[in-house]
């Protein structure tokens, strides 16, 4: 017997016990008169069969159509627009100040017990609705609001310092000894 074989695809000749031929690389088997080729149980081989070429779906042609075209209007002469600017009512203007002496004046009352914050917010309050009610701003309800509520929590807070006062006074300090 020989010891070498012919490669089926380029005819190189290859030693006996090649399993693939030096020229080409092709995967050459079972040599003729080779043993059959050794395989662990642990690993078997597989081959899988080799994919069909993609091919897109067939889609029904449509006959052409010409798009819409809508019919040309003649062109007018370029001209810039004419805006006029926004017309503002007097006393419309921003509200912030409006806003701030109201909610100031809310918190200076539900706060006037605690004297300490209550008086800074509301005259913190008095200021905001006066400045905004000077200029005539939009949110006029507002600032009367806040201006109002905060004159109220000044009332509370110094009636509660009236009272804290009288009852501190008559209080008998020489039994705490």
């Amino acid at each position: 017997m020989s010891d070498t074989g012919l490669c089926p695809k380029c005819g190189a000749q290859f030693p006996e016990g090649a399993v693939f031929c030096e020229s080409c690389g092709t995967a050459l088997g079972a040599a003729p008169g080779a043993a059959p080729a050794q395989t662990s149980p642990e690993a078997p081989q597989y081959q899988t069969p080799p994919a069909p070429p993609y091919q897109q779906p067939a889609v029904p042609q449509q006959p052409y159509q010409q798009p819409y075209q809508q019919p040309v209007a003649p062109q007018q002469p370029y001209q810039q627009p004419y805006q006029q600017p926004p017309i503002v009512p007097a006393g419309s203007g921003s509200k912030s100040l409006s806003v701030a002496s109201m909610v100031l004046g809310i918190i200076a009352v539900v706060l006037w017990c605690f004297w300490y914050l209550a008086i800074p917010a509301a005259i913190v309050s008095l200021i905001l609705g006066g400045v905004s009610l000077s200029r005539k701003s939009a949110g006029r309800s507002m600032a009367i609001a806040g201006v109002v509520l905060s004159i109220i929590a000044i009332g509370l807070a110094i009636i509660a310092i009236a009272t804290a006062g009288a009852i501190l006074s008559s209080f008998d300090w020489s039994s705490l000894q």
